[in-house]
């Protein structure tokens, strides 16, 4: 099963026409001119606004660290511009992370050329135990392709991430488990986030991301 929302609709934009918050990614692009009939309004600039200061809601731009101990901004050096595959694990998951995993590294090969436009990113659950020696364990365990980028970073900013793209637990029932299977596809440029299920077979998951990514 899969869920595509189209980020892009009016009702949503229009909640977002103003100026962006303080030191967001809209905030640095947002330059307010002043309209041809002289009203002060510029309707390009307004929508550019809206654009990006929705993403930063959904994909906020926290610093992250990838599995070679690099610094990204989520946002900025992980998903704008470019269409993303992005899944969740922890290293010492041996239930859903593990067959998930498997499943999306066969969807890649399934994929041919059309991988070749995308990016695959994980990102852990527990960063805590997670560091980027631990990320580059994994990797090499499961022979997982060197362009695929592994994430980690500081608790309090992986959970912000997690809880705006819907990783991060809702009810005290929940645990890291409940969301490991669970993998996003993600077109910045469109804006359009879907959802695919990491357990369903590799076939599946190729065919939905096309058909996401369509």
């Amino acid at each position: 099963m899969s869920t595509t929302g189209t980020l892009a609709d009016p009702g949503r934009r229009a909640l977002l026409t103003g100026a962006p918050e303080a030191g967001s990614p809209a905030a640095t692009a947002w330059k307010p001119a002043r309209a041809r009939d002289g009203s002060g309004f510029d309707p390009v600039a307004a929508e550019r606004a809206s654009r990006l200061g929705l993403l930063q809601r959904l994909a906020p731009n926290v610093e992250v660290v990838d599995q070679n101990g690099r610094r990204l901004r989520f946002f900025n050096d992980v998903l704008q511009g470019r269409q993303v595959v992005l899944s969740a694990m922890y290293s010492a998951c041996e239930q859903f992370c593990p067959p998930t995993m498997r499943n999306l590294m066969e969807a890649r090969q399934q994929l041919g050329p059309v991988a070749r436009r995308l990016r695959f990113v994980t990102m852990t659950l527990t960063p805590v135990s997670d560091d980027p020696q631990e990320l580059r364990r994994y990797k090499h365990r499961f022979g997982i392709d060197p362009d695929w980028l592994f994430l980690t970073g500081r608790p309090e900013e992986l959970e912000r991430l997690q809880a705006a793209l819907g990783y991060a637990p809702r009810r005290i029932s929940d645990n890291a488990l409940t969301h490991a299977s669970m993998v996003r596809v993600i077109d910045e440029r469109l804006m359009r986030i879907g959802h695919v299920n990491g357990l369903t077979s590799a076939r599946n998951i190729s065919r939905m991301i096309r058909f996401e990514l369509a």
